[in-house]
C-alpha cells in the first residue's frame, strides 16, 4: 500500500493482478490497472501524479493517476519485487529477482543505470 503525499488517496494491490488508487474521502476508485500476474509492490510518486507497480509478470509500470495512461514499462528477466520513485518523481528504481536494479527515466523510458547484485 502507498498513501498519496497529501493523504487523500491510497494505492492498493493484491494477488488478483489489479492495482487500485482510491479516494479516501469518497471511497471512489480513481484508477484501476491490471498486470498479467500478481502485483508485488506499489508506490505513489512524491508529486502525487503517478503510480508505479512491480509484478511477477517481470514488469514494472508507471501510470498517470489522472489519465490511466501507462507512461513507461520496465522489463526484467525475472519477477520485479520492488519499485520506488526518486524524490523529484522523475526516475523510477526497480529491483528484480534477476539480481538487478534498474534506474529508469520516466520522461523517456531510458534505463540510465543497471546495478547487478551477485549474492
Amino acid at each position: 500500500m502507498s498513501f498519496s503525499p497529501d493523504g487523500s488517496k491510497i494505492a492498493t494491490a493484491s494477488f488478483e493482478k489489479i492495482a487500485k488508487v482510491t479516494d479516501l474521502i469518497t471511497g471512489e476508485t480513481i484508477l484501476s490497472i491490471e498486470h498479467d500476474d500478481f502485483i508485488r509492490a506499489i508506490s505513489i510518486s512524491p508529486d502525487g501524479t503517478k503510480l508505479a507497480t512491480a509484478s511477477y509478470d517481470n514488469t514494472a509500470r508507471v501510470i498517470s493517476i489522472s489519465t490511466g495512461k501507462i507512461l513507461i514499462k520496465v522489463t526484467h528477466t525475472s519477477w520485479v519485487r520492488s519499485v520506488c520513485f526518486s524524490p523529484d518523481s522523475k526516475l523510477i528504481a526497480t529491483g528484480s529477482a534477476d539480481k538487478t536494479a534498474r534506474i529508469t527515466t520516466i520522461a523517456t523510458g531510458r534505463i540510465i543505470n543497471t546495478i547487478t547484485h551477485l549474492d
